[in-house]
């Protein structure tokens, strides 16, 4: 799969290992390499688990259209799919999931807060 990111801040943190340990301790650092590394090797976002410990799942609210994958129990990773050109798209089903080979990383975030 393609992965890119939204903006210069994520792209550090998702590229450089102290980046992300910095921000966001030793933990999460681990888990977002994982992941990352689960997202590059996939050739669409279908293969990806829906199920823990991973757990892809669709958010609505402030992020309706994006997709989160769980990093650790509070954290995660939240981007959004895109066409070829980088264009986020909405995708209407869990079939049509298979359909998407390029992501775009929007944050990573604590979902709790705290």
């Amino acid at each position: 799969m393609i992965i890119g990111f939204h903006d210069n801040n994520i792209n550090k943190y998702c590229n450089n290992s102290l980046a992300a340990r910095k921000a966001f301790g030793a933990k999460v650092e681990k888990k977002l390499l994982i992941r990352l590394a689960e997202l590059k090797a996939a050739e669409h976002l279908g293969e990806i688990s829906n199920f823990p410990p991973t757990r892809r799942h669709k958010l609505t609210g402030d992020y309706s259209g994006c997709y989160a994958i769980n990093l650790t129990e509070k954290w995660r990773l939240i981007f959004y799919p895109c066409d070829d050109d980088g264009n986020c798209i909405e995708v209407s089903d869990e079939t049509s999931i298979s359909s998407i080979q390029m992501i775009i990383i929007l944050e990573v975030s604590n979902h709790y807060g705290d």
